[in-house]
């Protein structure tokens, strides 16, 4: 299996992992990497919240990370775009 296909693999176990679990809120998560509370995320963001987590991706992986929730190509991210990326794909897999 190509290297995408076994990414995009890896992220919807994920999704569906989170979906299925009753402590996760979508809403929660995208609010705590919201720093300055104006309701989109952006690359800084994406990126302050996983150094704190303990990774420090380049920007080449923070790019691809805004590529995946921002698919207009904004430079910031919505709730809604945030919370479309994290549910599943797979229909029969959906909550």
């Amino acid at each position: 299996m190509g290297y995408h296909f076994e990414a995009e693999a890896q992220a919807e176990i994920m999704r569906i992992r989170l979906a299925s679990s009753y402590s996760f809120s979508d809403l929660l998560a995208f609010e705590e990497l919201d720093y300055d509370r104006n309701g989109t995320l952006t690359i800084d963001e994406f990126g302050r919240k996983l150094a704190l987590c303990g990774l420090e991706p380049d920007i080449d992986d923070l790019r691809l990370l805004m590529d995946r929730f921002d698919p207009k190509g904004r430079g910031e991210v919505s709730y809604r775009e945030f919370a479309m990326e994290m549910a599943p794909k797979s229909p029969e897999k959906r909550r």
